[in-house]
């Protein structure tokens, strides 16, 4: 209810005083005689726990709808398909580039600069493997045109 006087800091005594109403609660601090939180430092930030997905979330939509939509409108071909796959893992690859290249700090690097670098050699190989394919697999480039090319171009 607003403006009713809420209730913090509710231990094994029970509840202390009331606060004020237009005032927020106090929070305990963690680990604080009656703070119903309990965690240790190492379990926060444990070494190992760092995603090594890309963290510009915006990223992923400008490299997906290219994507979809480029699929959708054509015809899906095997070698559009693994072009597409090659993309997506170059995409994922480049938070691991980071770490290991110590943009993400040097905590980051520390603690997951050998997974990264492990991570980074997987996927940029099967990246490349995957791009070679798909060009591989694409059919030959359309001849030039039999019209001849205006005075002062290229070609």
């Amino acid at each position: 209810m607003i403006g009713a006087p809420a209730e913090h800091g509710a231990g094994p005594g029970g509840p202390s005083r009331p606060v004020p109403a237009g005032r927020p609660p106090r929070i305990p601090a963690a680990n604080a005689p009656g703070c119903p939180v309990h965690y240790n430092a190492a379990s926060v930030s444990a070494p190992g726990e760092r995603s090594l997905l890309p963290q510009e979330h915006g990223a992923y939509g400008q490299l997906a709808m290219p994507l979809l939509t480029g699929l959708a409108l054509g015809r899906p071909t095997p070698a559009g398909l693994t072009l597409a796959a090659a993309a997506v893992l170059g995409f994922v690859a480049h938070e691991p580039l980071l770490v290991a290249l110590g943009r993400r700090g040097r905590r980051a690097l520390d603690e997951d600069g050998g997974r990264a670098r492990r991570l980074l050699v997987r996927l940029g190989t099967l990246s490349l493997v995957l791009g070679a394919v798909g060009v591989a697999l694409s059919p030959p480039a359309a001849p030039r045109s039999p019209h001849p090319s205006p005075p002062g171009s290229p070609g």
